[in-house]
């Protein structure tokens, strides 16, 4: 999404279900470890590209770069701020949260474009094997990557070896057992709702 935002006039939303579940979650991450990233092309951090517009009655919270992109953030508690606008890409983060009505309507906003192709992204930590999200990948209505603990930047290098960050995370989450341990570490769809 920030790569894309590197072509003007870029639109792109990241949305949860909830919109005052952004700032502690998902745009610190991006804050921190995505847009404090080198920019070798340009010479100079992304964080000198963007700045943070906090929305106001009219306009949706966004990040706004230089060249005219945007990244809209918003969630599907207030469905009008993030579905009165096109987008090129839309990121759901913890996609789980959502419901398929509210995956729907996000869908139908892929259409701005500027890009060849829309991209509609997810992610989220695995939940019970019966979940809407599990059944649509597994149906081939949407592609499902796995992912596991190990494959976590922040917590392992390349090579496999534990990061220090890792280290202490591994440390507090040593008790893990049962399904949740299958869910977070091993990237499992297990249990039951």
């Amino acid at each position: 999404m920030v790569k894309h935002a590197n072509t003007p006039g870029y639109r792109g939303l990241i949305v949860r279900k909830v919109a005052a579940t952004l700032g502690s979650t998902i745009l610190r991450t991006l804050e921190e470890d995505v847009f404090h990233e080198w920019d070798s092309a340009n010479r100079r951090s992304v964080l000198d590209r963007v700045h943070f517009f906090g929305g106001s009655q009219n306009e949706p919270a966004s990040y706004e770069f230089d060249n005219g992109s945007r990244i809209v953030v918003g969630g599907m508690d207030q469905p009008s701020k993030v579905l009165g606008s096109e987008y090129d890409e839309i990121y759901a983060n913890e996609v789980v949260a959502l419901s398929e009505d509210d995956i729907q309507p996000l869908k139908t906003r892929l259409s701005h474009g500027l890009l060849p192709q829309h991209c509609f992204l997810a992610d989220c930590n695995p939940t019970y094997e019966r979940h809407w999200v599990l059944r649509r990948a597994l149906a081939g209505q949407m592609r499902h990557i796995k992912t596991t603990l190990r494959d976590n930047p922040a917590f392992y290098t390349p090579d496999g070896q534990p990061t220090e960050r890792g280290l202490a995370y591994l440390q507090s989450i040593k008790g893990l057992s049962g399904s949740v341990y299958q869910r977070l570490v091993l990237g499992e769809w297990v249990g039951m709702e």
